[in-house]
C-alpha cells in the first residue's frame, strides 16, 4: 500500500458521525482497505504497517461502525438490496453478484438479490424494503427508479452503475459480436432482437453498434430481426435474410439467439454452416443446446469489483464516489462453442 496519509479538517473531526471516509482519509488508504482492516476480512495482503495506520486513525476519530449504529438508532440491519428485471438479471448474476457480495460483507454489509419479473415491480419491492429494514436499494440500468423513491422509509437508491458505464458496456458487447463474426469470414450479418418493448434500450443501443461498426469496416449495413415470441415470423424473416446474403446473425442477449437457432431448425438450416448464430450473457442454457451457443460475455475483474464496492460505500456514506473511465469498467469475454 503506497498511499500516504493525509489532514483531516477539524470540522470533519466534529461531526455528529465519523465515517469509514473519514479514516480512510486519515489514514490514506481506500474505504475498501478500512473495511478489511476493521472487519478483519480474511485472504487480504495488506501490510502490518498499514493496518496500524487505519487502527490508529479509527482510535483517534473514535470511529465507531456505521451498521452498528444505525441498527441501533433506527433499528434497521445492514441490509442492502440488489433489485434487478428480466433485462438487467444477467448483468448482476453470478460471478458479480458473489464478488460485490463478498467485498460488502467485508464491510459489514448483506446484499440481497431481488429479480421482479414484472412491471412495475416497485410496491413488491417496497414491502422487502420495510421487511428487512433495508438501508439502501441498488439499480442497474436499464432498470431505473426515482432517487426518492423510498424517501418516506428513510431508504436511498443507488444506480450501481452510471448510464455512461451501461451504454459503454452495450457497445462492447456488440463490438466483440461483430469482431467474431467478421473474423469468421462473415460480411453479411443480421443482428437479431426482441420487438418493442421486450426488447429494451440495450437490444437497440447493441443494434446500432454493430451497425457503426459493420460501417467502419465497409460492410453492408446490419439486418435486424425482430422477435416478438412468434416462431413462424422469426423463421419468415431469417429465411429472407439468409436469401439475401446473411450468413450469421448476432442477438442481443442469449434467449433471443436461442430463438434463432429455433427458427433456423424449422427453416431446414444447419448451424454454423448456412447461418452462424451468436448471443451475448452466456445463459446456462446456450451451452446445453444443439449445437451448442457461442456468445459474449461480460466480466468485471477484482480492480472492477473493487471499484463498485467503493462506489456503494461512497453512496453509503454520503460522499461522491470516484468513477473510472468507461473503457475500464468491465470486459467481455467470447465464448466460443458450436454455432459460430
Amino acid at each position: 500500500m503506497g498511499d500516504q496519509p493525509v489532514k483531516v479538517t477539524k470540522r470533519a473531526r466534529a461531526r455528529a458521525r465519523v465515517t469509514m471516509a473519514d479514516v480512510a482519509r486519515l489514514s490514506g488508504v481506500s474505504q475498501a482497505t478500512v473495511s478489511y482492516v476493521l472487519n478483519r476480512s480474511p485472504g487480504q495482503t495488506i501490510t502490518p504497517e498499514t493496518r496500524e495506520r487505519v487502527l490508529a486513525a479509527a482510535a483517534e476519530l473514535k470511529y465507531r461502525p456505521a451498521t452498528a449504529a444505525r441498527t441501533l438508532a433506527l433499528g434497521r440491519s445492514g441490509v442492502l438490496i440488489l433489485h434487478a428485471n428480466t433485462v438487467s438479471a444477467p448483468t448482476v448474476s453470478g460471478p458479480f453478484f458473489s464478488g460485490l457480495s463478498e467485498r460488502l460483507k467485508a464491510a459489514g454489509w448483506v446484499l440481497l438479490p431481488h429479480l421482479d419479473l414484472t412491471e412495475p415491480a416497485q410496491e413488491h419491492l417496497r414491502t422487502l424494503v420495510h421487511t428487512t429494514s433495508a438501508e439502501a436499494v441498488l439499480t442497474v440500468p436499464p432498470l431505473r427508479l426515482a432517487s426518492d423513491a423510498f424517501a418516506d422509509l428513510g431508504v436511498r437508491v443507488v444506480q450501481l452503475i452510471t448510464e455512461e458505464h451501461w451504454s459503454a458496456a452495450n457497445a462492447q458487447i456488440a463490438d466483440a459480436q461483430i469482431a467474431h463474426l467478421v473474423a469468421a469470414g462473415h460480411s453479411r450479418i443480421a443482428y437479431a432482437l426482441s420487438s418493442g418493448a421486450a426488447g429494451g434500450e440495450a437490444a437497440e443501443q447493441k443494434l446500432r453498434r454493430a451497425d457503426t461498426r459493420l460501417a467502419a469496416l465497409a460492410r453492408p449495413a446490419v439486418v435486424p430481426l425482430r422477435w416478438d415470441a412468434d416462431l413462424p415470423g422469426l423463421t419468415r424473416q431469417l429465411v429472407a435474410a439468409v436469401e439475401a446474403g446473411v450468413s450469421a446473425v448476432a442477438a442481443a442477449d442469449d434467449d433471443v439467439a436461442l430463438a434463432v437457432l429455433a427458427a433456423a431448425h424449422r427453416a431446414g438450416f444447419t448451424v454454423p454452416a448456412d447461418v452462424a448464430v451468436i448471443g451475448a450473457d452466456d445463459s446456462p442454457l446456450g451451452a446445453l443446446f444443439t449445437p451448442a451457443l457461442t456468445t459474449v460475455t461480460l466480466t468485471l475483474d477484482e480492480k472492477g469489483l473493487d471499484w463498485m464496492a467503493e462506489r456503494v460505500l461512497a453512496h453509503i456514506e454520503g460522499n461522491k464516489p470516484a468513477t473510472p473511465a468507461a473503457a475500464d469498467a468491465s470486459r467481455t469475454r467470447t465464448v466460443v462453442r458450436d454455432s459460430a
